[in-house]
């Protein structure tokens, strides 16, 4: 059993495309964030824009984006104090600063669940669980949700559990088995996300487009070579990390 826990890495995780320092990573997490984004949308596709939590909101940069999407009431959950502060700013009618196991809502009372990147710090499967089965607890009848994860095939091409500093890397199937052990939540829907080749020759145009990721295009490009090409290259488990919806 992992020792450590998400809880010992609060100064490190948190990260996104608006804290990046330096234009090059910037425009990398704007990458993920494009791809995320457009696979999150697709998955809540006629879902009910009532209540949504966003979990693990940091410093709030996904607050925008559910606001578009016409959710009328946005809750966050964050561990870290400070960031939930800065998340409080952005309009979320309120922001917990704990655990997402603890998340102080009554229980069916949400509508959508999104977590984004978020389970790839979690560290230790009994707090993975207990997380599914607080979400689980929150959603009214019919309610979604909608999370990643980081893919160990996609990183070390094996099946196996893997931790190693901050994060975690879990198969599809051991994603899929935790849900099944331990929630009755159904399995609506799996999707990759993007793909870094690490196992497979890089095309010249993939070398190409990440040499000139600091150029302003080129998140957006990158994206279109996903859905274009790599999606038909690669299967799902080789995605960097994967999407799954769940409905109760």
């Amino acid at each position: 059993m992992n020792e450590r826990t998400h809880q010992d890495n609060l100064g490190i995780i948190g990260s996104n495309w608006t804290t990046a320092a330096g234009r090059h990573d910037i425009q990398w997490n704007r990458y993920y964030y494009k791809t995320n984004a457009a696979v999150v949308s697709r998955m809540l596709y006629g879902v009910k824009r009532g209540s949504i939590l966003d979990v693990g909101t940091s410093n709030g940069s996904w607050f925008d984006y559910f606001q578009k999407q016409g959710f009328e009431r946005i809750f966050g959950v964050e561990l870290d104090s400070g960031r939930a502060e800065q998340a409080k700013k952005h309009g979320y009618v309120e922001v917990f600063t704990c655990e997402a196991a603890d998340t102080p809502l009554p229980d069916e009372s949400l509508d959508v669940v999104v977590c984004n990147g978020v389970f790839v710090h979690v560290l230790r499967l009994e707090d993975k669980i207990k997380i599914l089965k607080r979400i689980e607890s929150l959603l009214v009848s019919d309610g979604v949700f909608v999370f990643s994860h980081t893919s160990a095939a996609a990183h070390f091409k094996s099946t196996n559990y893997n931790v190693k500093g901050y994060c975690s890397w879990i198969s599809i199937d051991e994603m899929l088995r935790l849900i099944h052990d331990n929630t009755n939540l159904k399995v609506i829907d799996i999707s990759p996300t993007y793909y870094h080749w690490r196992f497979r020759p890089q095309p010249f145009l993939y070398k190409l487009l990440r040499l000139a990721m600091p150029m302003p295009f080129v998140p957006g490009l990158m994206r279109l070579v996903d859905m274009l090409y790599s999606n038909r290259k690669f299967s799902l488990e080789e995605s960097d990390a994967f999407y799954i919806k769940l409905v109760k």
